[in-house]
């Protein structure tokens, strides 16, 4: 949304300050200059100029924002890095490309279809007035709602989650993965030494780590319920609420 908002935004700025541009326009139509050759100058001037504007985003958010976030919030770390270099240099690219282009061609088509005589004359009809400048000024302005009222929703929908009542109680609980039995054995051993060690349990998923549904036969009734695996003290270990039935055994 924001990316949204600031190409609409850069799309209007570039449509209004041609206007000191227009008799270079003109006198370039009247010397011989084409349309595509307009188009394509004005192009690679946007590119460029989101070009300045990435690489000094990407260097503000390298020692501003993310360190300051990171302070903000520790238990959040930010990394300014993908998990390969080649990926991020490409996505940096492909983004330059597609903001550039994007954000640069309704300018460049509109401005490269001004008459030479109009210019001259001062009767060409620019800017605020056109219908889509309005629409993209329109769209601006809903996008900026939309991202308010957003950050409110999600913000409001965080705190909620975050104090909801799951039916368990997940401090202090650690998960690990294990992929066969040797390691499992191999952990069992280790964590059973240790004095601080409550409950611990095995199962074939984590509560909240997308379980899917499977239909399953309950007092000759079929219903559909989220399944997996475990072994005995998994109620004591998750501390649990039951609603209804018992604890395992074994």
């Amino acid at each position: 949304l924001l990316l949204g908002m600031a190409c609409f935004n850069f799309m209007n700025i570039s449509v209004a300050s041609s206007t000191k541009r227009l008799k270079e326009i003109a006198l370039r139509k009247v010397m011989g200059g084409i349309k595509k050759q307009i188009i394509q100058q004005f192009l690679v001037e946007n590119i460029l100029q989101c070009f300045f504007a990435l690489a000094f985003g990407a260097i503000l958010a390298y020692f501003l924002m993310i360190p300051a976030f990171d302070h903000m919030i520790p238990q959040m770390e930010l990394k300014f890095r993908s998990y390969e270099p080649e990926s991020l240099v490409i996505f940096l690219l492909s983004l330059l490309l597609v903001i550039g282009i994007i954000s640069g061609s309704y300018p460049d088509f509109y401005i490269s279809r001004f008459e030479a005589i109009a210019i001259f004359k001062g009767n060409q009809k620019f800017g605020s007035g056109n219908f889509f400048s309005r629409a993209m000024l329109g769209v601006q302005f809903f996008l900026a709602t939309l991202t308010i009222v957003g950050c409110f929703s999600l913000t409001d929908q965080s705190i909620h989650l975050a104090e909801k009542d799951w039916g368990y109680n997940p401090k202090g609980i650690f998960s690990f993965y294990v992929y066969s039995q040797e390691q499992l054995d191999k952990l069992e051993k280790e964590i059973t030494s240790l004095p601080e060690l409550k409950h611990y349990t095995t199962a074939t998923n984590l509560i909240g780590r997308g379980i899917p549904l499977k239909s399953i036969e309950y007092e000759n009734k079929k219903i559909s319920a989220r399944v997996f695996g475990s072994s005995e003290n998994f109620v004591e270990t998750m501390q649990l609420r039951l609603l209804k039935g018992r604890s395992l055994t074994d």
